[in-house]
């Protein structure tokens, strides 16, 4: 995929599973929209390193996450089931 192109998934998370967003080696992705039925952890992820950027029960929009391959982000569901969870982001290397 190339610069301008559009990244993006909406997926079932098992109770206490993670959903990553991480670009490839070399590429890097601004994330805009983060989408969730049900409570989840977004984490932001550097190495060894993690810190929550939010815990929440409602969908993150218009937003501007910056994100490449060695710092990136982790949708964790908070549930006791499973839920749905997503994002969209955009190519911007």
């Amino acid at each position: 995929m190339g610069i301008g192109d559009i990244h993006s998934t909406i997926a079932a998370i098992s109770a206490s599973d993670t959903l990553t967003i991480q670009p490839g080696s070399g590429d890097e992705w601004v994330i805009h929209n983060i989408f969730t039925s049900g409570t989840i952890e977004f984490v932001v992820v550097n190495g060894s390193n993690s810190v929550i950027v939010e815990t929440t029960d409602e969908s993150l929009t218009a937003y501007f996450f910056h994100a490449n391959n060695t710092q990136y982000y982790k949708i964790i569901n908070k549930e006791g089931s499973e839920i749905k969870a997503g994002y969209d982001a955009i190519e911007t290397k």
